[in-house]
């Protein structure tokens, strides 16, 4: 069994069981540790595919978003007053503001932005949810279709039904092949095997993702990977590649890389999972030592 450890003075004090899948835009599993078919719940690592309505339906052209509106889309946010200002415009482009998004209120995830909030005497609210950037985009499709906007977050929610059919195309996975839960923030959440996933972070890179994929990827580089843990969704020039990274809740790490021309062409994706055995988060930074065991 493939596992990270993590020790404190020279003692084990949490173990994560590791499951990796390597694999290319036809779905072939080029690499593998672990269980590569292991079903696992997406989280957050889904937003880039949720975020692909906003450009095929057009959505982004109506409500002129930029870059890093449709960035902040994609990713998970740590509440910094930037990030916070992107979330409002998303909104008010649409018609939309603050009181309409239902994921929920919790503090900025940047100490900095929280502890200044708190000493301003204000409280959190929902647009510092980390995921207040896809909730925006998703209300932003709900106004563009002329659905309603209210119970976006629900399954049966054409919102939500059209996340679920997209998640479809990008696993290659018919819809009774996808589990479906509840995400943190209230909307659907997608469980797939874990080599479908890695398949479909290789094809959005592809020539069959949208062509705003190269230009998105770059800024959320500059516009949101500031913080290391906050979004790592950083296209990075490599050998003539670049790299596309999204982590989701429960250790759920996703990747691909690409030929920078155009994203055409998508190379491969991986899928690590690390299922925690000893009572912390997989994303946890300890005061220790952690090796591969």
């Amino acid at each position: 069994m493939s596992r990270v450890v993590v020790e404190r003075a020279g003692l084990l004090e949490s173990a994560h069981r590791v499951h990796v899948a390597v694999v290319d835009s036809e779905g072939r599993l080029s690499a593998s540790v672990g269980d590569a078919e292991r079903i696992v719940f997406h989280r957050s690592a889904a937003k880039p595919f949720q975020a692909v309505p906003l450009v095929d339906d057009k959505v982004a052209e109506r409500f002129t978003l930029t870059t890093e509106e449709l960035a902040l889309c994609c990713a998970s946010h740590s509440g910094e007053p930037e990030h916070e200002a992107l979330a409002r415009s998303i909104l008010s482009k649409a018609g939309l503001d603050e009181s309409d998004l239902e994921c929920g209120p919790h503090l900025p995830l940047d100490r900095a932005a929280a502890e200044a909030l708190l000493r301003a005497g204000g409280s959190p609210s929902a647009i510092h949810n980390n995921c207040s950037g896809k909730h925006a985009g998703m209300l932003a499709l709900a106004v563009a279709h002329g659905w309603p906007t209210r119970g976006y977050i629900r399954r049966d929610h054409p919102v939500q039904v059209r996340m679920v059919a997209e998640m479809c195309r990008w696993t290659k996975l018919q819809e009774d092949g996808i589990g479906l839960g509840q995400d943190g923030c209230g909307v659907v959440s997608f469980a797939t095997p874990l080599a479908r996933l890695a398949g479909g972070f290789a094809r959005l890179g592809g020539a069959d993702g949208p062509p705003q994929a190269d230009r998105v990827g770059h800024v959320r580089s500059s516009v949101l990977g500031r913080r290391d843990w906050t979004i790592r969704n950083r296209p990075r020039p490599r050998g003539g590649r670049a790299s596309l990274r999204e982590d989701g809740g429960g250790g759920c790490v996703c990747g691909g890389r690409y030929r920078r021309k155009l994203w055409d062409g998508g190379q491969g994706g991986g899928r690590r999972k690390a299922g925690d055995s000893g009572g912390g988060s997989a994303r946890a930074r300890p005061i220790g030592s952690a090796r591969w065991n």
